[in-house]
């Protein structure tokens, strides 16, 4: 029987299977089981070329070692690219990953340094809860603000900078809800889909980011299955990130950001704890809210009255505020830094480009709130890199038709 080939194979495959479950467990996280399963594979491989050594030719050892080699690193390889829930693929320095979120915010999202601040703190806050072992709950993070502000864009770069793989991890789950549970017709079955978006990627690994974007247009008691995983399965779920964005609470930041502007130019010298009482106002007590004398009238919607927002479970809420010209201006010109392509024609034509940029410029949907000194784009950065893309053939085509 040891002369049959079939034998000999099945030796091999047993040996490529048993790198294949170090390697799976490598995936899985489970440190003292891979240092036993390598301990196995190791020991195998030994006692297989002893055996060979004693007992077969030299060609036998040979043909056992080269089909060893064919068939398992090629499988090592594929199981060991694969996301672990390990430093290597998920950033664990604090200190680091401040660092980089700074950097690539100051670089890309402009207009937003209150929520720069709020949001770097917070997440490197638990960071560090997280790497000491003291954290106790998920940090949850409520984006407020209009359309285009940065939000979407600041849940992006997160991403980016906390894993290897960035958006594209698999330790990332965008929901968009909307979407999500469009054909879902109960209650029931929305959590059901919510439950099993989730349940399985926290066993993967409980250092996973969850982004759910719309969520003020979701009915309470879809909101509310979260709620269980800050009480029952806090253990499991302590290490998450949530992102929450809403654009509830969009008109009070407006208003108050026209209100500050009517006191100073400069943003940076905006009251950041009014614009937070502002917005928890907005969240606590409805979208909108108004004084009318001694009183005040609150709209509630499902959002709003979510237990988790009742019971304080929400890390901060963070203001998103509308953006002037001059921030769409550098939205335009980052943009552009991207294509490179068209950045090498324009580097060498000035005029061009300040005729391109001045065309996508006036392209701008704009607003000016009543008794406010300063015009807002109505979608923000939104729709930039859209209109890059639509005006960019016909005016370089325009171009060298001027030119010829």
């Amino acid at each position: 029987m040891l002369d049959d080939p079939c034998y000999s194979i099945s030796l091999v495959l047993i040996t490529v299977a048993l790198f294949i479950v170090k390697a799976a467990l490598l995936h899985i996280g489970y440190i003292i089981l891979q240092i036993v399963c390598t301990c196995v594979v190791l020991l195998y491989i030994l006692i297989r070329l002893y055996f060979f050594v004693e007992k077969y030719k030299r060609e036998s050892i040979t043909g056992l070692v080269v089909v060893t080699i064919v068939l398992g690193f090629p499988a090592i390889k594929y199981y060991n690219s694969r996301e672990s829930c390990q430093s290597h693929y998920i950033s664990q320095d604090p200190d680091a990953v401040k660092i980089a979120f700074n950097s690539r915010w100051k670089q890309t999202v402009f207009g937003q340094d209150l929520a720069l601040k709020v949001t770097s703190d917070m997440l490197v806050s638990h960071l560090r809860k997280v790497a000491d072992g003291k954290s106790k709950k998920p940090l949850l993070l409520s984006f407020h603000g209009g359309i285009g502000t940065g939000k979407t864009f600041v849940s992006k770069l997160l991403a980016n900078v906390l894993y290897t793989k960035g958006e594209n991890s698999n330790f990332v789950r965008r929901l968009h809800l909307a979407d999500m549970l469009g054909n879902a017709k109960t209650i029931d079955e929305k959590r059901d889909i919510i439950k099993n978006e989730i349940k399985p990627i926290v066993r993967l690994c409980n250092r996973i980011l969850i982004i759910f974007e719309q969520i003020d247009k979701m009915d309470e008691e879809v909101i509310d299955v979260l709620f269980s995983y800050f009480d029952q399965y806090q253990s499991d779920f302590k290490d998450v990130i949530i992102i929450f964005s809403s654009n509830d609470g969009v008109h009070e930041i407006n208003h108050e950001a026209c209100t500050q502007f009517n006191k100073t130019e400069q943003r940076e010298e905006f009251n950041a704890e009014q614009f937070y009482h502002i917005v928890n106002q907005a969240i606590y007590y409805g979208q909108s809210y108004q004084k009318e004398s001694s009183s005040q009238s609150y709209s509630h919607g499902s959002y709003t009255t979510a237990k988790f927002i009742k019971h304080y479970l929400a890390s901060s809420f963070i203001p998103f505020l509308p953006l002037e010209m001059t921030h769409v201006q550098q939205c335009i010109e980052a943009s552009l830094t991207q294509r490179d392509s068209i950045i090498k024609i324009l580097e060498h034509q000035p005029d061009r480009k300040k005729a391109f940029l001045s065309l996508i410029f006036s392209k701008i949907s704009t607003v000016s709130p009543p008794s406010c000194r300063k015009t807002f784009s109505i979608y923000g950065c939104k729709k930039v890199s859209s209109l890059i893309d639509q005006e960019l053939d016909s005016f370089f085509n325009l171009a060298k038709h001027d030119y010829a």
